[in-house]
């Protein structure tokens, strides 16, 4: 089958990240109580937001890597790229709110593609609809742009 557009890998990922973003700008018209308000479409930003974060650690995997467990994918990457990646997050996630080291984030964030992405199916309580998804946003926020970065020096030498 041939298709009318590119299907690279990381033309995939920075999909998913734009849609991400754009998710985020908060353009969104919401009607409550007789008045429109703008908001974020936060759950669409988590579903897309992690799963750009997926294929861009895939794109520094070999070939035919499965899985969506963030935290499983990080571990299989070269010490190196791991080393750069929490370096470049560390002083940024030290300011959030939560105190967590960034292998616990990572650990938060690690199966978040598959839990929200049919989260309607679901009967979560408010770990997930409360505290739960400012800290994945702005976990998301930090980790995506850096991750984008390094996969983007790296994949010249894979």
């Amino acid at each position: 089958m041939e298709y009318d557009f590119r299907t690279d890998i990381l033309l995939i990922a920075d999909d998913f990240y734009d849609a991400y973003k754009r998710c985020r700008e908060g353009k969104n018209p919401v009607h409550f109580d007789g008045a429109i308000k703008y908001s974020a479409c936060n759950i669409p930003a988590i579903v897309n937001g992690s799963f750009a974060l997926e294929l861009y650690f895939k794109i520094m995997l070999p070939p035919k890597t499965w899985g969506h467990k963030l935290k499983e994918l990080y571990d299989n990457l070269s010490s190196e790229i791991k080393c750069e990646i929490k370096a470049a997050v560390t002083f940024h996630l030290t300011k959030l709110a939560w105190g967590k080291q960034f292998e616990e984030y990572l650990e938060d964030l690690n199966n978040v593609f598959v839990d929200w992405r049919y989260i309607c199916e679901k009967n979560y309580a408010i770990g997930y609809l409360g505290n739960r998804i400012n800290e994945y946003l702005q976990v998301l926020e930090i980790l995506i742009p850096v991750v984008k970065e390094i996969t983007y020096k790296y994949k010249k030498n894979l």
